[in-house]
């Protein structure tokens, strides 16, 4: 689970119906809003743990938006973070528009075209199992 500093932050990022529509291509993969997720200066300050553990959140809600079941942990995870932080906009949104659901999957392409234009001119390229909690960890490349 996440530290409480990590938690007590979160908690701060409240909802406003007039949050903004962002793209992260990575390590997200596709659509935000604004209020979800700290600038980037402070989002490297969390702990490396509890970030993953925010990207994972991320993961998990997307399968949410596809209706996709959840394994029982991940539902456990999803759960208990609920309740540590309801008032956490990212919780606000676990169902989207037709609009966003577009704009996700057009995210989700431009990720893939993203990664293979990037491996295209690669010798070499491996990337690191993904760890207990489903988060990738890295992705090296020899050009």
């Amino acid at each position: 689970m996440m530290g409480e500093t990590t938690l007590g932050f979160l908690s701060t990022l409240t909802y406003p119906a007039d949050a903004k529509r962002q793209v992260c291509w990575l390590p997200l993969g596709g659509i935000y809003w604004e209020d979800e997720m700290p600038d980037i200066r402070h989002l490297m300050n969390i702990p490396e743990d509890d970030r993953n553990q925010i990207f994972r959140l991320f993961t998990i809600r997307l399968r949410l938006w596809t209706g996709e079941p959840l394994p029982d942990g991940e539902r456990r995870f999803w759960d208990t973070t609920y309740s540590q932080v309801p008032s956490w906009a990212f919780f606000r949104r676990q169902q989207i528009s037709a609009d966003d659901q577009h704009a996700q999957e057009q995210a989700e392409l431009g990720v893939a075209d993203a990664l293979e234009a990037l491996l295209a001119d690669a010798d070499r390229v491996s990337i690191s199992e993904k760890d207990k909690d489903g988060v990738r960890n890295s992705l090296r490349l020899s050009i």
